[in-house]
């Protein structure tokens, strides 16, 4: 990061100590569903499961996103560093959305946290945040979301695999049927876990809230084996993770990751109506603004229930 300030590369709004986001808003946008569509050659089956009369509660199992820690964090060795949570209102990286989310009657939400790490892309330059995964590079064109995780990523992804599936264990356990649902790169974290978590049959479906492929491998599936339903949310200017990057998550969950198309569902967010999504705003803005947008929220909301029924 010092050396990105040395050389006059300005800071963007996740790199700021003390930047908040958007205050709540509840227009500016419009939404836009479909169920995904693919080629009945490149589409996997899948049982459907028979429905019941007494379908369990639900547990929501929220991903957040990306969360800097404090900027002592990235001088000192991360493992000693508690990346303590920012103050509410300012950007954490989507840790409090979860709680505004509104969902069906009965259902709890759980809020496990990632691991603070190193994180080796060029903006953080080793700094320490609490993410998902480790990641090395974004924004470079199509090749990015394609990359598959290097070995670090891989460690990262391993610890980040064990603290999900307790909890979907966990809930398990206590007679609940489990949701992922995540943001950015807790959206990229629940598509993964969602096609190759250990406990991928106990998951009833994932939201893949302004998400992204990073793991391009096949998912293989046992016959008869339950897969989850998968609804993708996404804002058509989203200026961190770009719409083509959505709908790049979404042919993934189709093509490689063996979920029927009538499981897929697609919600594009028409958000030209929001004042940070119409250019000239702090790279960023946008993005964190459809996660404070109420509408938005109600959206997930709602996209979340669906998996209850």
């Amino acid at each position: 990061m010092a050396e990105l300030e040395r050389r006059g590369v300005p800071r963007r709004w996740f790199e700021r100590e003390r930047y908040r986001i958007p205050k709540p808003s509840s227009g500016g946008v419009n939404f836009e569903s479909r169920r995904a569509r693919l080629s009945a050659a490149n589409n996997a089956t899948a049982p459907t499961p028979a429905p019941s009369s007494a379908a369990p509660p639900l547990a929501v199992i929220w991903l957040h996103g990306l969360a800097l820690c404090s900027s002592s964090c990235a001088t000192d060795a991360c493992g000693a560093c508690n990346c303590a949570l920012p103050e509410l209102g300012e950007y954490d990286g989507g840790f409090s959305a979860g709680s505004r989310l509104k969902l069906p009657g009965g259902a709890v939400l759980s809020s496990p946290h990632a691991n603070p790490d190193p994180i080796s892309v060029g903006w953080l330059d080793g700094g320490c945040a609490r993410a998902w995964f480790d990641f090395e590079k974004v924004g470079d064109g199509e090749d990015t979301y394609k990359d598959l995780p290097s070995d670090k990523t891989a460690a990262t992804l391993n610890a980040s695999l064990a603290i999900i599936d307790a909890e979907i264990g966990a809930q398990k356990a206590a007679g609940r049927r489990v949701v992922l649902a995540g943001f950015s790169n807790g959206a990229a974290m629940a598509l993964h876990a969602a096609l190759h978590s250990r406990r991928r049959a106990d998951i009833a479906g994932a939201l893949v809230w302004a998400g992204y492929p990073f793991n391009m491998s096949e998912a293989r599936w046992a016959a008869g084996e339950a897969r989850p339903k998968l609804a993708f949310l996404h804002g058509e200017h989203d200026d961190l993770v770009p719409y083509a990057w959505g709908e790049a998550a979404m042919s993934h969950a189709l093509e490689k990751g063996g979920i029927p198309s009538e499981d897929v569902t697609w919600t594009k967010v028409d958000d030209s109506g929001l004042a940070e999504c119409q250019g000239g705003a702090v790279t960023g803005a946008c993005h964190m603004a459809l996660l404070s947008n109420e509408n938005v929220l109600n959206k997930a909301s709602d996209l979340i229930g669906e998996f209850a029924k």
